[in-house]
């Protein structure tokens, strides 16, 4: 696993799931520091996907990448405690999750002149049909297809029905529960 922090050059760092703005409003276990962990393979591969897009006047911003499988067990816990299993059933969160592997990435878009993100049309981890990467038009769909194709063109496989998750091919990644930060332990 490789740090990406240390392998992007300009990337923007938004870890969603190591404090309170993310769906279930709260920091996950596994998160006592923001991280951004990912295979090598996947890691050397988002380098291109960066440059690449630098050049065209957009770098990227992070929200999740390896995950540890105590995090999406808080995930599963959460869904429940709010009635919200179908999260799962309907394919938003997996358990386990690729992320757990180190073979996910999610990421969006942004301005490198201003720092503004770009339209999307709809947040990371919005499960709504706008999400699909074929649920919008116009300005948002066209960014969407920027990232898909920039991702695509360095080896990562795109998900239908979240825009900003993109994965690597490497089926023989053990789960991995290792937390981000010092103040947990390993479970």
């Amino acid at each position: 696993m490789r740090c990406l922090r240390a392998s992007l050059r300009r990337a923007r760092f938004e870890i969603a799931y190591a404090g309170p703005r993310n769906f279930t409003g709260q920091p996950l276990d596994g998160y006592g520091a923001p991280g951004a962990w990912l295979r090598d393979a996947g890691a050397r591969a988002l380098v291109e996907v960066e440059r690449q897009l630098n050049a065209d006047g957009l770098g990227i911003v992070v929200f999740d990448a390896y995950r540890p499988a105590r995090a999406t067990e808080h995930m599963w816990r959460w869904a429940g405690e709010v009635g919200r299993r179908d999260l799962f059933a309907d394919g938003w969160i997996g358990r386990p999750s690729r992320h757990n592997r180190g073979r996910a990435v999610d990421l969006s878009l942004v301005s490198l002149a201003t720092g503004a993100p770009l339209d999307m049309g709809s947040p990371f981890d919005a499960f709504v049909p706008e999400s699909h990467v074929f649920g919008v038009d116009g300005a948002a769909l066209d960014n969407r297809m920027r990232l898909r194709a920039a991702m695509l063109a360095h080896g990562f496989s795109p998900m239908a029905e979240e825009w900003w998750h993109f994965e690597v091919d490497d089926p023989a990644a053990p789960l991995l529960d290792v937390p981000y930060g010092v103040d947990e332990p390993a479970g």
